[in-house]
């Protein structure tokens, strides 16, 4: 999904601070560093020696013969391989941004955080919602939303309640979904802003123990799932001004189709919201004649490119309502 993607929420100099290592000028290490970009395809991350600690005053002696120019050319243990056994000798690796890092030394932290999707720079004082961390949740994520409360007054989409409940939907891992169900039920969100559509993806796509996802097999909470996103369909079958909950209904019925029990579900829901948007769409097409043929209310040049643009949008909504239908039949590739 191109929506997954980094920006100014991750830490990248603090990073690079911790598993970076500065450059030791050697000859015998340059040697090894300047025929190992030869085996590697990406000149960026080849394989290079570097000396943690030059507290001897021994002096570097590189062999006068070597068995191979790479590593991978050696195949018995009589080839040997020298190295000076008075320094700790890492791997390390090359990279863009950061010279010389050590990857082995990144914490679970800082994966966490690249794995989790950045919101739109205008939503970027609710990035603390986006992440659980690492392993287990800290008792205090709980209380995160209730501490941060003073930030509603920068907000003008959410009211107290909402931001309580938008805060605390990833809290906790085992109670994600229900947490989600929740709001579906409560009708307690703003479903149709961009932001509560990367938190509740979000929480769906966290990566961990399958334990967290078991209420998404249970038929009583299938049930539930299913009748919620049923009703808020039917929201913008009845009022097309409910537009913008789309995106969440394509989003969330595709992530489920990968659930067997969902499968067949996710499949019908999905070409069911198609057909949806391209109703709203032709509808458009329809009001912009009437107003054309109007001559009481003439329509602009302005006008037309209003109801163009919606369209298009509709039009698009309708081919991504695709993504939930796994197996496309000839019919479904016709229609679109």
């Amino acid at each position: 999904n191109t929506e997954l993607t980094l920006d100014y929420h991750f830490d990248y100099e603090k990073l690079y601070s911790e598993i970076g290592h500065k450059e030791t000028k050697n000859s015998w290490i340059d040697h090894y560093t300047t025929y190992s970009k030869c085996y590697i395809n990406s000149s960026h991350f080849y394989r290079s020696l570097y000396i943690a600690d030059r507290t001897s005053d021994k002096k570097i002696t590189p062999p006068t013969q070597v068995s191979g120019y790479n590593v991978d050319t050696l195949t018995s243990p009589e080839q040997g391989v020298w190295y000076p056994d008075s320094f700790y000798i890492d791997l390390s690796y090359n990279g863009k941004k950061s010279g010389s890092f050590n990857p082995f030394k990144c914490e679970k932290k800082w994966t966490s955080l690249y794995l989790t999707t950045t919101l739109p720079k205008k939503h970027s004082n609710l990035q603390w919602t986006m992440h659980l961390g690492s392993g287990k949740s800290e008792l205090s994520r709980g209380n995160s939303a209730i501490a941060k409360q003073l930030l509603i007054k920068d907000i003008d989409w959410l009211n107290k309640p909402q931001f309580l409940i938008f805060g605390t939907i990833r809290s906790f891992p085992l109670l994600q979904i229900r947490q989600i169900i929740n709001s579906f039920i409560d009708k307690s969100l703003p479903f149709n802003n961009e932001a509560v559509r990367y938190l509740i993806m979000q929480a769906f796509c966290h990566v961990g123990k399958e334990t967290w996802k078991q209420d998404l097999k249970n038929p009583t909470w299938y049930k539930l799932i299913t009748n919620e996103l049923n009703e808020l369909k039917g929201k913008v079958e009845k009022n097309p001004r409910n537009y913008g909950i789309i995106p969440l209904l394509y989003s969330v019925a595709s992530y489920l189709s990968e659930y067997e029990n969902f499968k067949n579900w996710s499949k019908e829901f999905c070409r069911s919201l198609s057909e949806t948007c391209v109703e709203l769409a032709n509808e458009l097409e329809k009001q912009l004649a009437n107003e054309l043929k109007n001559q009481l209310a003439k329509a602009s040049d302005l006008d037309a490119i209003v109801f163009k643009e919606k369209q298009g949008i509709f039009f698009a909504y309708s081919l991504l309502c695709f993504q939930g239908v796994k197996d496309l039949e000839k019919n479904d590739i016709d229609k679109m």
